[in-house]
């Protein structure tokens, strides 16, 4: 059986504990359904929306990297640390038939709307759409480590 993946930037939790992203319920077969099912428990809120300002990246322009989007990227990273979603990006996922450019979810909507107060959020669906792959691969894999790769990509670029 495989291990579920820990998030390890969680606030208030000292970065060497390793947190579940899911935790184990009991089932039981219902013979009437002729399916397991989940047994009634009380609800335990998974995670809040609010990550209590974990940086996920550098505010300073010059530490991030050359990226076509880097102004974009960099306004995207303020919402974000303003509406308190990083947690959020690192356990949603779009779904593969919408992608970041057509997902009408709530917290998409609220990305937006800030982003258009703040900064004039002037994406088209594409910019948008890369914006939010690279934000997510942050939230993911850390600044430091989509640094390295976009750091890669360009010394790659530039040799040949």
């Amino acid at each position: 059986m495989s291990s579920i993946p820990p998030l390890i930037a969680l606030p208030g939790i000292d970065t060497g504990t390793n947190l579940p992203i899911a935790i184990a319920v009991p089932v039981e077969n219902d013979s009437n359904m002729r399916n397991a099912c989940i047994r009634d428990y009380l609800q335990v809120p998974f995670l809040q929306r609010s990550t209590n300002h974990i940086t996920m990246a550098p505010d300073d322009p010059d530490e991030w990297p050359y990226h076509y989007l880097k102004r974009e990227l960099i306004e995207l990273k303020k919402t974000i640390d303003v509406l308190e979603l990083w947690t959020w990006l690192q356990i949603e996922i779009p779904p593969d038939d919408k992608g970041f450019m057509f997902w009408d979810h709530e917290n998409m909507n609220l990305i937006s709307d800030k982003l258009a107060e703040l900064y004039e959020n002037s994406h088209s669906g594409f910019s948008w759409g890369q914006s939010m792959r690279n934000i997510q691969t942050i939230a993911l894999k850390g600044f430091d480590n989509w640094k390295q790769e976009i750091d890669t990509a360009n010394g790659n670029r530039r040799e040949k």
